[in-house]
């Protein structure tokens, strides 16, 4: 499904026009930042706002042991098996999953195969909607790094985090963690863009795609349609906070007493 949110963007319209009006940037550009920080925005106020803390709650939760398991030697000492062959929360999930479409459960080398890959889909899905944002955010800014990274791609050095995605997330008390998400749910997202050009009419745009499952498109788009009113409302007070201390230098720069 495509998210849809309907938003009332007259007043951003209105203090952008403003803003344009004042702006020593190049229009195009002021026009493509402001849409960027729109969606830094929503990617701030969409859950969880601490993704790295999240997965691990996931992890957490998952790998919980509900029975121990135990081995007799020969001596007939008990001994307790390794950690991950305990009979954790996700292999009783996979099994009861399997249960219901009439599959056998799965024990041995073949349980630990799934549960790891379960895991692995399980914790790399969280912020799956923040994912989507960024993907939409790369397409007005291709070099889009979150808060930065280590990556192969890098050859193992550091990435530099986004200035601006940094400096509004320490105003809303966002944790300075990445979203990533796994190719299941990647499969299932897709955003394109078009970014603002030079000339008097500066015009850009962005959408995104999300295949959620039956049922949630309501839920899915409730949380979009919150995320994105605020982003909306907070990015127009900022242009209409900026233009007002514009104002004021210039009056006081002019000679008058301002108070």
């Amino acid at each position: 499904m495509r998210p849809t949110v309907t938003i009332d963007t007259s007043e951003f319209q209105r203090a952008l026009r403003r803003h344009l009006a004042t702006t020593s940037r190049e229009l195009s550009e002021a026009v493509n930042m402001r849409l960027a920080a729109v969606l830094m925005r929503t990617f701030l106020f969409l859950d969880p706002r601490n993704p790295q803390a999240k997965r691990d709650e996931v992890k957490g939760i998952l790998t919980r042991e509900i029975e121990e398991r135990t081995r007799t030697t020969k001596s007939g000492k008990v001994k307790r098996l390794g950690r991950l062959r305990q009979f954790q929360f996700r292999h009783k999930i996979i099994n009861a999953m399997r249960g219901k479409r009439g599959q056998a459960g799965l024990y041995g080398q073949a349980m630990r195969d799934a549960s790891g890959s379960f895991l692995r889909g399980r914790t790399s899905s969280v912020g799956a909607m923040k994912a989507l944002v960024v993907r939409m955010l790369r397409k007005v800014m291709p070099a889009f790094t979150q808060f930065g990274s280590v990556t192969k791609k890098s050859g193992g050095r550091q990435v530099k985090g986004n200035a601006m995605l940094i400096r509004l997330a320490g105003q809303y008390n966002h944790a300075a963690s990445n979203v990533g998400v796994s190719s299941n749910v990647s499969k299932r997202q897709t955003a394109s863009g078009k970014t603002a050009s030079a000339g008097w009419r500066p015009f850009a745009e962005v959408s995104g795609e999300y295949g959620v499952k039956t049922g949630q498109d309501s839920t899915v788009n409730a949380r979009y349609q919150a995320a994105v009113q605020r982003a909306f409302a907070d990015e127009t007070r900022e242009m209409l906070d900026h233009l007002r201390a514009k104002v004021l230098d210039n009056a006081e720069a002019a000679g008058f007493n301002v108070k």
